[in-house]
C-alpha cells in the first residue's frame, strides 16, 4: 500500500504543538478540544470526539494547542496507578479505523512520552549527530527497555534516524560513528541520515509534502523518507507476526491440553517471542521509567 493510500491517524503530543500547526487543514484554537482532553481525567472526551481533519485526505490529527497538554503532564506526574495506559487505553478505540498511527513525541523523556511507548507497536528513534544527542540516546534506550519490561513487552525499536545530518562536518562524520556503534552494541539499526537542507524547513512551514515541493532536492530526501517508511513497516510486521505465532501456538497447547484431563500436565517448551533470533543486550531496569529528562525522542 502507498503511502498515499493509507488510513493515516496524527497524535501531536508534544506540547508545543508544531505538527499541529503544519498538518492541520484549518487552524487549530488554543482553546480548542484535543490530546490534553484526551488523557486528562477532568473530561469524557475521547480520540473521536478531538480528531480534526489533516492536510492531505485520509488523515486525521489529534491536536495539541495552547498551555494545555503541558498542565495534562504535569497532572500525570501525579496521577495514580493507570497513568502510562492512558493513551493506549484511548486509541483502542479508533486503531482499527487506520492503517497507521504516528505519535509525534518532544525530546523529553516525560509521562507523555511514556504513554506513547506504551501505546506504540514500534519506536522510532530521532536523534542527531552531536554529543548532547549522542548522551541522550543512551537515556531514551534504559526507558524504552523498562517500557518494555513493566509495561508493552512487544514494543520494537525498529531503527535509528538521524536527522539534520550536516554531511561535511569533521564533528558531524565523528558523532555519527558514534551513534553507530551504540547502534550496534544494542542491536539496532541505523537507518540512512536525513541530510540538513533547507527545502526540509521549507516544505515544512509551508505545510506540503517534499513529493508536492518539485525540486530536485525535495525529490531525493522524499525517497528516503518513503524507504524509512517502507523499512519500519516491515520491522513491525516481522515481529507482529512472530508474536502471533507464539501466542497461537500456545493457545494450541492449552487446548490440547484441556482437552486431555486425565493426563499429566505437559510443560509447555515456548520460550520468549524473539525477532530474527536476537535478544537486545539491555540490562533489566530494577525500577519503573522515571521523570528524568532526555534529549532526544
Amino acid at each position: 500500500m502507498q503511502p498515499s493510500q493509507m488510513r493515516v491517524l496524527l497524535i501531536d503530543a508534544d506540547p508545543q504543538g508544531n505538527l499541529t500547526s503544519v498538518a492541520a487543514a484549518e487552524p487549530v484554537e488554543e482553546d480548542q478540544a484535543g490530546l490534553a482532553d484526551v488523557l486528562s481525567d477532568k473530561t469524557t472526551d475521547q480520540i473521536r470526539d478531538v480528531a480534526v481533519a489533516g492536510i492531505w485526505p485520509g488523515m486525521d490529527l489529534v491536536p495539541t494547542a495552547g498551555a494545555t497538554l503541558g498542565a495534562v503532564r504535569d497532572e500525570l506526574i501525579i496521577a495514580g496507578a493507570g497513568r502510562e495506559s492512558r493513551l493506549k487505553t484511548a486509541l483502542a478505540a479508533v486503531v482499527d479505523d487506520y492503517d497507521l498511527v504516528l505519535l509525534d513525541c518532544a525530546p523529553s523523556l516525560d509521562q507523555l512520552a511514556v504513554n506513547a511507548l506504551v501505546a506504540a507497536h514500534g519506536v522510532l528513534v530521532v536523534t542527531e549527530a552531536k554529543l548532547f544527542a549522542a548522551n541522550g540516546l543512551g537515556q531514551l534506550l534504559t526507558t524504552i527497555a523498562a517500557v518494555r519490561d513493566y509495561y508493552n513487552p512487544q514494543l520494537k525499536v525498529t531503527g535509528v534516524l538521524v536527522n539534520r545530518l550536516e554531511e561535511r562536518t569533521v564533528s558531524s562524520a565523528v558523532w555519527l560513528d558514534e551513534l553507530h556503534e551504540a547502534a550496534t552494541t544494542n542491536g539496532l539499526t541505523v537507518l540512512t541520515p536525513i541530510p540538513k537542507r533547507v527545502v526540509t524547513a521549507d516544505a515544512a512551514e509551508a505545510a506540503r509534502g517534499l513529493d508536492e515541493w518539485g525540486t530536485a532536492d525535495a525529490v531525493t530526501i522524499g525517497t528516503i523518507y518513503t524507504d524509512h517508511l517502507h523499512a519500519i513497516e516491515g520491522a513491525l510486521s516481522v515481529k507482529m507476526t512472530v508474536a502471533a505465532e507464539v501466542a497461537k501456538a500456545f493457545n494450541e497447547r492449552q487446548e490440547q491440553e484441556a482437552q486431555a484431563p486425565d493426563m499429566p500436565a505437559a510443560r509447555s517448551r515456548l520460550g520468549p517471542a524473539r525477532c530474527g533470533g536476537r535478544r537486545t543486550p539491555w540490562r533489566r531496569p530494577t525500577s519503573p521509567p522515571s521523570e528524568k529528562g532526555g534529549r532526544d525522542r
